[in-house]
């Protein structure tokens, strides 16, 4: 049901009339250990991971996000994600939602996010970011 929201959302996004206004990015990696709040997800092993996300000039996004992982018996870890981000002045501001999957145990929890940021200067910054799970975990 999720993934089929997510792609309904893609659709409009990718509309012929928005298609200028909206930006992909596609990346890669290959870590020494998959780390997530302090522990290992990798079991400790390189792990190979991956993304896509769609932008539209209003500071809609949404996108995918995947890894290897050696969890309680998964091997793959998918976020599917969606969210608000833009800038007033030097104060920068994200509000997300993330639903993690797993291709053993299934659909695990979401978790929405509210990132904070300030521009001290061209160099420094500072920032603040909150998590809730919103299911009391």
């Amino acid at each position: 049901m999720r993934s089929s929201m997510l792609a309904a959302a893609l659709c409009g996004l990718s509309g012929a009339a928005m298609a200028q206004d909206v930006t992909t990015y596609v990346g890669a990696a290959v870590t020494t250990d998959y780390i997530s709040d302090g522990e290992t997800q990798s079991g400790g092993d390189p792990a190979l991971q991956g993304y896509v996300e769609a932008e539209h000039a209003s500071g809609i996004y949404l996108g995918a996000w995947a890894s290897t992982v050696d969890l309680d018996g998964d091997s793959v870890e998918l976020d599917l994600y969606l969210g608000f981000r833009n800038e007033i002045g030097p104060l920068s501001y994200d509000i997300g939602y993330f639903r993690y999957l797993y291709d053993e145990s299934g659909d695990c929890c979401g978790e929405l996010i509210l990132a904070l940021g300030y521009a001290v200067n061209d160099t420094v910054g500072v920032g603040l970011e909150l998590t809730s799970d919103l299911e009391g975990n």
